[in-house]
């Protein structure tokens, strides 16, 4: 159990050997993104500072916990041999966390005329999310410790652990709608083909019971509740960088963007600009295994015992699904029959940017998740606003996003641009102070032709 639990949150990170919840934050407000724009706004690209742009690779590591602060000198172990305290942090406490990569692959984008712009990206996500699952739960799982035997669980509401990976190839078109005077107003669209590598997922609902202890290990008595769990795809305990082309599920999505600007010459070269975008519209589907899918209903009457020690070495969600099988206690009600659909992390993203005085600007923006949590088996992205200062010219750029996250609270961040290259954290100065309740970093580069 330990095993799984640990690779549903940090496989997203380790499938690279690399070490976010907040994407690409601080320069993602930048004006010489070239393509990348089109990730956070389709219609960023229509008459931008570039003539044409390539991408060739960039990538958004990070990880995020409700319970635990990241400090530059705890960093290495947290993520080493401390993995555990990453998930679940307190386990007095209810745990929610997030982990995830995301590469932005090879894409170009390229002017068709002054008004419209044409751009075709590739992309891979990896996200885990835990949301309130029980940390004094997942400890008697994993321990033989007995000190804080024994306890009663009551959840009115849903645990749930999830891991969700894609890859998607996107056509993006952006075109200038109006132009009159100062006044500029620009529409996009971004259609996506979704190829899903891999789904995991365990769910409980309403568990209440005691859990306690004896001489052959840790058990739940008097308890009742639902729990379900499922994979599609990819094994989720040895997920490798070949797993993002093996295409196990298939769907579609689309970004939809405007933005306003009120102009002085050029692209770059506005007083104020405001933006909204609709962005991961869509769903993949997946084929239900029933050696991996199923729905329980839970009831251990008082006197009977279930030992949860016995799933501390599960290695995969099978092995899970295969000692629940055997239990009395656990009644299968579900049939694995057909395809099941995973919602994308669906998101609404306003931003607001002023040019204050020559290359100095200020950008606030927000990302509002439309998606909820109560779709166990589908990623999501916590609500943020992000306010970010910056100096920018044509071939250096630098940026401070100070960040307030649902999840992670507040976190101050840097990164810079310099000329093809960009680098960043949204977390590194909170990190210092051992505040931090994220870790990220990102960094990217690219070739393309400035308008003159």
């Amino acid at each position: 159990m330990k095993r799984i639990l640990l690779s549903v949150l940090v496989a997203g990170l380790f499938i690279f050997k690399a070490q976010s919840q907040n994407q690409f934050e601080g320069i993602r407000s930048s004006n010489y993104l070239g393509v990348k724009s089109v990730f956070f706004n389709p219609a960023n690209i229509a008459d931008n500072a570039y003539r044409w742009d390539a991408n060739l690779f960039s990538v958004n590591a990070g990880v995020g916990d409700y319970n635990v602060s990241f400090n530059l000198h705890n960093l290495q172990s947290k993520m080493g041999n401390q993995t555990d305290s990453i998930m679940f942090g307190s386990k007095s406490k209810a745990a929610s966390a997030y982990a995830g990569i995301d590469i932005l692959g090879p894409g170009f984008m390229i002017a068709l005329n002054k008004k419209t712009t044409f751009a075709f990206t590739t992309r891979a996500r990896v996200m885990a999310n835990i949301h309130d699952v029980d940390g004094k739960l997942i400890n008697a799982i994993q321990s033989q410790n007995n000190s804080n035997l024994p306890f009663t669980l009551a959840s009115a509401g849903n645990q749930s652990i999830a891991l969700n990976g894609w890859t998607e190839f996107g056509g993006s078109l952006g075109r200038v709608l109006v132009e009159e005077g100062n006044h500029f107003l620009k529409g996009g669209i971004t259609l996506k083909y979704l190829a899903g590598f891999s789904n995991g997922y365990i769910h409980l609902n309403n568990i209440s019971g005691t859990v306690n202890s004896d001489v052959n290990g840790n058990y739940l008595t008097s308890a009742g509740g639902t729990v379900q769990l499922g994979e599609g795809g990819a094994d989720l305990t040895n997920l490798k960088g070949s797993s993002l082309l093996q295409f196990k599920g298939s769907g579609a999505g689309a970004d939809l963007g405007v933005v306003y600007e009120f102009r002085r010459t050029s692209a770059t070269h506005y007083k104020l600009k405001f933006s909204l975008a609709l962005l991961d519209i869509g769903s993949i589907h997946y084929h239900a295994n029933p050696n991996y899918t199923a729905g329980y209903t839970v009831n251990v009457p008082n006197g009977q015992k279930f030992y949860l020690n016995n799933l501390k070495d599960s290695s995969s969600i099978s092995s899970i699904k295969n000692y629940l099988d055997q239990s009395p206690y656990f009644q299968n009600i579900s049939t694995a029959n057909g395809s099941y659909g995973v919602g994308l992390p669906t998101t609404l993203v306003g931003s607001a940017d002023m040019n204050v005085v020559s290359k100095f600007y200020l950008n606030l923006d927000t990302r509002l998740n439309l998606h909820g949590y109560n779709k166990f088996a589908s990623p999501y992205y916590q609500n943020n606003f992000t306010l970010t200062p910056r100096y920018e010219g044509k071939y250096f750029g630098a940026y401070l996003p100070l960040n307030i996250n649902s999840l992670t609270g507040f976190n101050a961040g840097v990164a810079f641009r310099m000329g093809p290259f960009f680098l960043g954290s949204g977390s590194v100065p909170t990190s210092l102070l051992g505040t931090s309740r994220q870790a990220d970093f990102y960094f990217g580069v690219h070739i393309g032709g400035l308008r003159k």
